[in-house]
């Protein structure tokens, strides 16, 4: 980092006053609100330095300037980690929490909805995140005499239902004895590694013995349930709030940017590293962000030591993030121990 003290505190005093009002910052301005003791015109040169390398914009010669993303993320790191959860906030979010928590094995909405709530923004939350997700159980039921519903559930709770095809009917005995024959098969491992052991191989070592039925629905089934990431955004609504997104091409930039699932979740799986609490990825990190002038803070979430999705917020570049950080690592934490609490419960 090339900043002296006096520089950082006249960034973090700007960024502050950028994220309350959403408009260019003037040196007369900082100087009110600092500490650090000096006139509007000391601050005015230090922000015209500052610019030079990148930390500042000004988009008129008469107006004050608007922080970079290089100057957003970089007070992200130094400002936002240092607020933790207020108690009032975590004893709310507790309670809600546990008020869904019945509902947490089978959908990851409600969650999304609640990080809406609680931040004011778009809420987000997607599952599986992991490389390739890894099965924990198949279920097969009949449909008609051609059709079999069959079910995939992942470790990190998602739901893959195809509709596979038999020759003839078969009866509800012979369906349940495959599921099982394919869950033990399948239990702890990739979707991948499920698909090379059914494929038939030249060398027969690499094949498991299953019967013809087993084989064939597993065959149907795991060819197509590639375990695709499923994404929730919840309150995105909230972004036509911000005076950011007031102009319609900045609006549709923005939700063009978030319609596209596969590449934000492709950021997420980039993005997040398993060691930190909760990462933070502002405007021209990613393409979608900076498509959007969108930022986002998630956090993972795991169930037994393994990473199996991710909740979080989404918002403009300008969001409160010495709020939003503390409830997104809160809610990743918690919903990770109540994933734990559940694999408990169901032994």
């Amino acid at each position: 980092m090339d900043l002296n003290t006096r520089e950082i505190a006249v960034l973090e005093e700007a960024v502050r006053l950028y994220i309350e009002t959403g408009e260019p910052v003037s040196s007369r301005r900082i100087a009110r609100r600092s500490r650090l003791g000096v006139s509007p015109a000391t601050i005015r040169n230090i922000m015209a330095d500052m610019e030079e390398r990148g930390y500042f914009v000004q988009p008129h010669p008469s107006a004050g300037r608007l922080p970079t993303d290089r100057s957003l993320r970089l007070y992200v790191r130094r400002i936002a980690r240092r607020k933790g959860l207020d108690e009032t906030t975590q004893r709310n979010l507790e309670a809600r929490l546990r008020s869904a928590h019945p509902d947490l094995w089978e959908d990851l909405e409600w969650v999304a909805r609640l990080l809406a709530e609680f931040t004011r923004e778009a809420g987000l939350a997607v599952r599986p995140l992991g490389d390739e997700p890894v099965v924990e159980a198949v279920f097969l039921a009949p449909l008609s005499a051609t059709r079999v519903l069959g079910v995939v559930v992942t470790a990190g709770g998602a739901v893959v239902r195809r509709v596979l095809t038999v020759d003839s009917r078969v009866a509800a005995d012979d369906l349940r004895n495959a599921a099982g024959r394919l869950t033990a098969l399948a239990q702890g491992r990739s979707v991948g590694e499920i698909r090379r052991l059914l494929e038939p191989t030249k060398d027969e070592d690499e094949t498991v013995t299953l019967d013809d039925l087993s084989r064939g629905l597993g065959l149907q089934l795991f060819s197509t349930a590639s375990g695709e990431s499923e994404l929730v955004i919840a309150g995105t609504e909230r972004l036509l709030e911000r005076p950011e997104f007031e102009e319609t091409p900045e609006a549709r930039r923005a939700f063009a940017a978030l319609s596209d699932g596969e590449r934000i979740t492709e950021v997420l799986r980039e993005h997040l590293d398993p060691s930190r609490p909760a990462g933070v990825i502002i405007g021209d990190e990613t393409e979608v962000t900076g498509e959007g002038r969108l930022g986002i803070v998630a956090a993972l979430f795991f169930r037994e030591g393994r990473k199996v999705g991710a909740v979080g917020v989404v918002g403009p570049r300008r969001m409160d993030y010495e709020k939003i950080v503390p409830v997104v690592e809160f809610i990743g934490e918690s919903v990770t121990r109540m994933l734990d609490e559940e694999g408990v419960n169901d032994e």
